[in-house]
């Protein structure tokens, strides 16, 4: 029942850190869900690159970001695993919820080179077993193993997923591929607006 509470309250807490309130962490930015028009506090580049891979995959319905970890039950892991308990309280930085109910937690972490901190790594351990003992998988990512083509193609893209942004042949274009009424390649190249309009708009 305690994992139940603490899984429920996840749902609905506030992000734990505000990137405009963060410092000293990466490279900050608020992106906008385009689907939920909801602002996403992400606190780093890698951050913002998964959060649009993430939000791409159409059996994705949310994904919280900066979710704060229960501190009892982070005391009760650390205590475990024979680890400090840590002072301050922890975030994890995306919370994902799927169609079919099942949820993932994912840490985002620049490059493994950010892992070989003893005290970075003793967290992540941390962070791991927590969200076991939750029954909810947990996974590491590096923004160095995000495709970077595909995450811009989807940002270009969703600019344009409001029916009220388009103005022309290639917004229009971005908005049909943002809906998915249209279904390109999104990861080998950068996308071809002229291209694909001439292709898929020739009567426009």
């Amino acid at each position: 029942m305690r994992g139940l509470r603490i899984i429920v309250r996840l749902m609905i807490n506030k992000p734990a850190l505000k990137a405009r309130n963060t410092y000293g962490r990466g490279t900050r930015a608020n992106v906008i869900d385009w689907k939920t028009g909801r602002i996403i506090e992400c606190l780093s580049q890698g951050e913002k690159l998964a959060f649009f891979c993430l939000r791409w995959n159409d059996s994705v319905i949310d994904i919280r970001e900066q979710v704060p970890m229960d501190s009892d039950l982070v005391r009760m892991t650390a205590e475990e695993l024979g680890l400090r308990v840590p002072r301050n309280e922890l975030s994890t930085d995306f919370l994902v919820t799927y169609h079919d109910g099942s949820m993932r937690a994912f840490s985002i972490k620049n490059s493994e080179e950010d892992i070989q901190k003893i005290s970075v790594a003793k967290r992540q351990v941390l962070e791991n077993h927590y969200w076991k003992r939750l029954h909810v998988p947990w996974t590491l990512v590096y923004k160095t193993d995000i495709n970077r083509i595909y995450a811009d193609n989807i940002r270009i893209c969703v600019r344009y997923y409001d029916p009220s942004s388009v103005s022309d042949r290639f917004s229009l274009i971005a908005h049909k591929i943002s809906r998915k009424e249209i279904v390109v390649d999104m990861e080998s190249a950068v996308l071809d607006f002229r291209a694909l309009a001439d292709r898929y708009l020739k009567e426009v």
